[in-house]
């Protein structure tokens, strides 16, 4: 009794300041090499490795091997949270959440590029080819889309393809499609060794193109005209994202400029005029290649390491976007050492600027609520 007194006497005037970064840095599974990662509607995660598929339920926090124990080209979600991976020519998928997995013979040893009920798009460089299925990979056709080059994303924006692409001779950057892939044309922008790297769109329908340039480009016509970004930008973006609050985050990673400025992530909240670097808690000069963001508002950043932001759920200490018993117990983990992972902003649910037994009491009162 005197012991559990002694520690509750402790806990109550221990307390922990430090400064909220904005990453949190994320085991990958079982050390494995990642290869990308998506998500379905329900928050559930998906990372394709050179080990297999691994599965989320709890934010990124832990990860489990599913069925899918082959290595994975890579993993592509959906919008009906049908989950595709690709293993050499073989592209299976599943509709139960990884649980029942269904096999579809590709004409090559490709990634898959795009699906949408029974469009499938798969390929990457083009002597392979670029094909495409319109009734489940039953039959394909052979897409002639590049002279030589590389088929690198698809991007889906309200039934407008994006196709964007690396060419070694010829026209080059990006494609798009307003057929669901069975025709393309070619951007104003492409031109000879030109590297489009990443799209996305904003809550206004204005769609922004990252290229090898070192320019963004926009559209607010559905692609029918483009025009640059002479922004202050801090090098090739290699992958781009917006937020519902229409911030535009860029990737930087060491795959053409270096030593122009820091590796890493970058946002800007005036549609790419200006930018800032943000890497508190993922550090300096961090090679950063993909961009992702959840059903849930969480933002994952990765290449050789995986990072993550999440966004403001007072109580949700370990970042699982709920509140429960783990969070008071992650809590007072991170009292007792000071070391364990921590969402300092949502553990310090008094808003104090310090972790101490008040922000239990709180998150105590948050799980009875």
């Amino acid at each position: 009794m005197k012991k559990f007194a002694m520690i509750a006497i402790m806990m109550s005037i221990a307390s922990f300041a430090m400064s909220q970064n904005f990453w949190t840095e994320i085991a990958l599974p079982d050390s494995c090499n990642l290869v990308n990662i998506d998500g379905t509607s329900n928050g559930n995660l998906y990372a394709a490795t050179n080990n297999g598929l691994y599965k989320s339920t709890d934010n990124g926090s832990e990860w489990n091997l599913t069925g899918m124990s082959v290595s994975c080209g890579n993993v592509y979600i959906d919008e009906n949270d049908v989950i595709y991976v690709n293993h050499g020519n073989q592209l299976l998928y599943s509709s139960d959440d990884a649980l029942i997995w269904n096999t579809i013979q590709m004409p090559v040893d490709r990634g898959i590029l795009y699906a949408n009920d029974s469009v499938i798009i798969v390929g990457r460089l083009n002597w392979s080819g670029i094909y495409i299925s319109h009734d489940y990979g039953d039959t394909w056709t052979h897409l002639q889309v590049l002279v030589s080059g590389y088929a690198y994303k698809i991007y889906d924006f309200n039934g407008m393809l994006i196709l964007c692409t690396f060419a070694f001779n010829g026209e080059g950057g990006f494609f798009l499609s307003y057929d669901y892939g069975m025709t393309w044309e070619p951007t104003s922008m492409n031109q000879v060794y030109f590297y489009g790297t990443g799209a996305a769109i904003n809550s206004q329908g204005v769609i922004y193109l990252s290229s090898s340039d070192v320019h963004l480009y926009k559209s607010d016509d559905n692609g029918q005209s483009w025009q640059p970004i002479f922004s202050v930008y801090p090098g090739v973006f290699i992958d781009i994202m917006i937020t519902a609050e229409d911030d535009i985050y860029g990737a930087f990673d060491n795959t053409f400029l270096k030593d122009i400025a820091p590796f890493g992530v970058y946002r800007s909240s005036d549609n790419g005029e200006t930018w800032e670097y943000i890497n508190s808690g993922m550090g300096y000069d961090i090679n950063i290649s993909e961009l992702f963001q959840s059903s849930n508002g969480s933002i994952f950043a990765y290449r050789d390491r995986l990072f993550r932001h999440l966004p403001e759920m007072p109580g949700d200490a370990n970042g699982d976007m709920k509140v429960d018993v783990n969070d008071i117990q992650c809590i007072i983990s991170f009292m007792m050492s000071n070391i364990e992972s921590i969402e300092f902003t949502n553990a310090d649910v008094n808003n104090d600027g310090i972790i101490n037994i008040l922000d239990i009491v709180a998150t105590v009162n948050l799980i009875f609520q």
